[in-house]
């Protein structure tokens, strides 16, 4: 099949480097020249464009792969909703759009987006089953470069008593907090819900920021 993948951020590369070592034609495109060399020996095309940009669009013809996925992030919220319009507007067979949020998921519904994605929230809810179950070693494949830790809140009261917008640990460091352990809970936590010092907060982010994160709150010398 082929495939076009919109925004080149950490979502946006993962799924255009699987699809392509699936075996499937993949076209990569994002308006920074950077992502689109970083990822170019990885996929088939790269196409460096504005996909808000209707005349850009147009001209890469999408009209003719199978599915188009739309992966911006919290900073083009604004360019994920013009750019799912146009593609639909064009015809493009079948539109997966990565939401942010609850209201920015419907908001691509009501567009007509074929399919929203919510990968943290979806990461989070089958890591809690797998916790849950007791099934704990094997919850999640990693990569090198990318790891999960369990903090606790304690250890590290600066985070303790704010909410998960407050910490914004996602801006500061890259990194997500999937999923919080609460006495025999498990919350899947939004941006209002508030850190308290017994909790112990799981989190999955690049290695190297992981790290600059752990020494910032005292967990590492």
């Amino acid at each position: 099949m082929e495939y076009a993948v919109i925004g080149l951020g950490r979502f946006g590369s993962a799924v255009a480097m699987e699809l392509e070592k699936k075996g499937n034609t993949v076209i990569a495109i994002d308006k920074d020249p950077k992502k689109c060399k970083d990822i170019a020996k990885h996929v088939s095309t790269t196409l460096i464009l504005d996909a808000t940009n209707e005349e850009a669009i147009r001209e890469a013809s999408l009209d003719h792969v199978d599915v188009v996925i739309v992966g911006m992030g919290t900073t083009g919220v604004n360019a994920s909703f013009l750019t799912c319009l146009i593609l639909k507007e064009m015809g493009v067979k079948t539109v997966i759009a990565k939401g942010i949020s609850k209201e920015h998921s419907k908001i691509l519904e009501k567009i007509g987006v074929d399919k929203v994605v919510r990968p943290e929230l979806e990461m989070g809810i089958r890591l809690a089953r797998k916790l849950d179950s007791g099934n704990i070693l094997d919850f999640i494949d990693l990569s090198e470069e990318i790891r999960m830790d369990g903090i606790a809140v304690k250890e590290c009261t600066i985070l303790a008593n704010r909410t998960i917008f407050d910490i914004n640990l996602r801006k500061n460091y890259g990194i997500n907090i999937v999923c919080i352990k609460r006495g025999d809970q498990l919350v899947i936590p939004d941006s209002d819900t508030i850190v308290f010092s017994e909790d112990i907060l799981l989190v999955v982010g690049e290695s190297n920021q992981m790290d600059k994160f752990e020494k910032e709150i005292g967990l590492k010398k």
